[in-house]
């Protein structure tokens, strides 16, 4: 099966907003709500895997129905730890076997293309992390500019980053057992020695993190209609 972990725990602090930044409103509709849908629409998608905030756990179970399997998993205290609790729940219920993507609801503009490129490189290559180039120039250095590094080397990785579950539950345990922690899932696969591999994403997957973000999100959307 696939199956999407779709996380949902952060408090999005950045945000500096009243309340959880999944449950902001935009254009009418809570921010998770965006790529969830998407997700859910997909015939190649078996099943979603919400990680949510302990104190929000009620309202997801209350709110969220889809005609899919759906799972309801409380999160930990950063982003690292929510996908290990989400791990953890699913090697209970689900096949080691299965491949799953791991989602930040953050990203609310993916489209059902990136998904299904994001899929068919895991599918081929044992898992695949949404990219898109550097387009900018990019310097390296501290105080002062030390040197210019090659952006032909480079990309911005996105998500969905996915793995076969016993892949990526190996990475995590070995991970842990290190006490090594990173900001995404491609980093902790690298860390346990896993090669990984592009799929290509799109420059409307950013993650919204700042009321700039949020502005930009609506501009998307204003156009789309």
């Amino acid at each position: 099966m696939n199956i999407v972990l779709y996380l949902c725990a952060g408090q999005g602090s950045r945000m500096e907003a009243s309340v959880p930044k999944q449950f902001i409103s935009v254009c009418g509709k809570p921010l998770f709500s965006y790529a969830y849908e998407t997700f859910a629409s997909l015939e190649e998608i078996d099943a979603i895997a919400f990680v949510v905030s302990k104190e929000n756990l009620h309202y997801f179970q209350e709110n969220i129905s889809c005609t899919k399997p759906i799972f309801f998993i409380p999160g930990g205290d950063t982003r690292g730890e929510s996908v290990y609790q989400g791990l953890t729940f699913l090697k209970e219920h689900v096949s080691m076997e299965d491949l799953i993507l791991i989602h930040d609801s953050a990203r609310a503009l993916i489209d059902k293309e990136t998904i299904l490129n994001n899929l068919k490189c895991a599918q081929k290559n044992g898992n695949a992390i949404t990219s898109i180039e550097v387009v900018d120039s990019v310097l390296y250095g501290k105080e002062e500019v030390e040197k210019e590094l090659n952006r032909e080397e480079l990309f911005l990785a996105q998500t969905p980053q996915s793995f076969y579950l016993k892949d990526i539950w190996n990475a995590y345990t070995y991970a842990k057992k290190k006490n090594f922690s990173a900001s995404d899932d491609a980093s902790i696969a690298l860390f346990y020695g896993q090669k990984i591999y592009k799929s290509k994403g799109n420059i409307k997957n950013f993650k919204i993190t700042t009321k700039e973000d949020l502005k930009r999100m609506r501009l998307w959307l204003e156009k789309s209609q």
